[in-house]
């Protein structure tokens, strides 16, 4: 492949993930638009609260790890668009088993998890730069380290009680307790104990005799995209709520 051949192979490719962007509504958010929700709000704190940059700084990672996650987000999508390997039955003198369509995998199965993976450490890493954010206007938490979003959360509504009848504050402290811990507990899974793509490969593996179980493990893998654009969209909904937490509690 020449370098013509391999500059419209990229472009063909980003305008693939421009249409899913599109499709799925995730091309109205871009980096710029999220930084400068940061400053028209609470643009006047900046003088008192952005000691060494860190305000800017905080609000500029925020804008780029959702833009990561948009693109992580887009590329399963367009793989789950492109198609992934289904299992079909095949009969045996031992019974009918279950085997992956075409009698292997795919490479775009393998993107399919890689973006999977990808796309829990963003979610994650969006959520933990919105605390440590959070925590430049209220100051809870004084080691760096200990800046996780559950716990600032807990920090806020013990040590900063005013907070707790704050719509905004009630709706990502609901978040914390439901939807946060539901796909945290599956990150952690994939970053301290197993990759997703080894999961799914294993688990099938163990079921080939069992066409329900099968089922069930592929269904679980295609509602994966809705998943993380569900996510993708509280992500949006939550810079609303950081954006207005901060500007009505803090002068």
């Amino acid at each position: 492949m020449n370098s013509h051949e391999t500059s419209q192979a990229v472009s063909d490719y980003y305008e693939q993930l421009r249409n899913v962007y599109k499709l799925c509504k995730m091309d109205e958010i871009k980096e710029v638009d999220v930084e400068s929700k940061f400053f028209d709000s609470i643009g006047s704190l900046r003088n008192k609260f952005n000691q060494n940059g860190r305000m800017d700084y905080q609000a500029m990672e925020i804008a780029r790890t959702i833009h990561h996650l948009k693109f992580a987000i887009g590329n399963l999508t367009l793989c789950f668009t492109i198609g992934l390997t289904d299992f079909e039955s095949v009969k045996t003198p031992h019974g009918p088993v279950g085997l992956p369509q075409g009698g292997r995998w795919t490479p775009v199965d393998m993107m399919f998890f890689y973006f999977v993976d990808n796309a829990f450490e963003h979610l994650y890493g969006f959520w933990n730069r919105s605390a440590h954010f959070l925590n430049i206007f209220f100051n809870v938490e004084p080691i760096e380290r200990k800046v996780l979003f559950p716990s600032i959360i807990g920090q806020l509504a013990s040590k900063v009680k005013k907070l707790n009848s704050d719509l905004n504050f009630q709706s990502l402290k609901e978040f914390r307790d439901t939807d946060y811990s539901n796909f945290n507990a599956k990150r952690a899974r994939i970053v301290h104990k197993q990759c997703s793509w080894s999961t799914y490969f294993i688990e099938t593996s163990k079921n080939l005799k069992n066409l329900c179980r099968l089922a069930d493990l592929q269904s679980e893998r295609d509602k994966l995209p809705g998943f993380f654009l569900d996510n993708f969209k509280r992500a949006k909904q939550g810079i609303d709520e950081i954006v207005g937490l901060i500007r009505d509690n803090v002068k």
